[in-house]
C-alpha cells in the first residue's frame, strides 16, 4: 500500500511539472501581450496629441504670415499714393489731369502738344498705380477705399478711360473689371466730387 502510494505520488509530481511550464508560459505570454497594447495604444494617444498640436501652430503661423503679408501690402500701397503725391508735387501742372482744374494748364512751359503727353506718361502712372494695387490688396474696408478712388478718378480724368480703351487688354483684372462696370454706369455718377485718396 505504500508502495502504491509512493508511486501514486510520484506519478503526479511528474504531471505536476509538465503541466506547470505552460501555465507559467501563458500567463508570462499575456502580460507581454497586454504591455505591448498598453504601449502601443499610448504611442497612438501620443501621435494625434501631437498631430493635433501641430495643426494648431500651423493654422496660427499660416495666419500670422498672412496678415503680415496683408500690411506689407498697404504700405506698399501707401508707397505707390505717395509717388503719385510727389509728382504732382514736382510739377503742379499736372492737376489739369482732373478736368476740374484746366487752369493748371497755365503752369505748364512745355508745347500744348508736349502737355498732352505729359498728362498721358502721368494717366499711366496712375493707372499702374491702381493696378498694382487692385490686384493685390485682399478684400476689406482698404480694397474697397481703392476701388472708389478709382473709379472717382476715371470720372474726374477723362485720359484714363481714353488710355484705358485704347490700351485695355494690357490691363488684368481686377482693374479691367472695375473699368468695365464703370463705363456701362458712367450716366449715373456724381463728377462733381474731387477723388479722395485713401488715407
Amino acid at each position: 500500500m505504500s508502495v502504491c502510494s509512493c508511486e501514486m505520488t510520484t506519478a503526479a509530481r511528474a504531471a505536476f511539472l509538465w503541466v506547470l511550464p505552460g501555465h507559467l508560459g501563458a500567463a508570462t505570454y499575456n502580460t507581454t501581450h497586454d504591455s505591448e497594447t498598453l504601449v502601443t495604444g499610448a504611442s497612438v494617444l501620443v501621435a494625434v496629441f501631437g498631430l493635433l498640436v501641430a495643426g494648431y501652430y500651423y493654422h496660427r503661423n499660416f495666419r500670422l504670415s498672412r496678415t503680415i503679408a496683408d500690411r506689407a501690402v498697404k504700405m506698399e500701397a501707401q508707397k505707390l499714393l505717395l509717388e503719385i503725391n510727389k509728382a504732382l508735387l514736382a510739377d503742379p501742372s499736372l492737376f489739369a489731369i482732373y478736368k476740374t482744374r484746366p487752369a493748371a494748364r497755365k503752369l505748364s512751359a512745355a508745347s500744348p502738344e508736349l502737355f498732352e503727353e505729359k498728362i498721358k506718361a502721368f494717366g499711366f502712372m496712375m493707372l499702374n498705380v491702381f493696378e498694382i494695387v487692385l490686384a493685390q490688396l485682399p478684400p476689406g474696408p482698404e480694397r474697397d477705399v481703392w476701388t472708389r478712388f478709382f473709379r472717382n478718378s476715371l470720372d474726374l480724368c477723362p485720359v484714363l478711360g481714353d488710355l484705358l480703351t485704347q490700351s485695355e487688354p494690357i490691363y488684368g483684372e481686377p482693374l479691367r473689371g472695375i473699368y468695365l462696370d464703370w463705363r456701362a454706369n458712367t450716366s449715373g455718377t456724381d463728377k462733381s466730387i474731387p477723388p479722395t485718396p485713401p488715407s
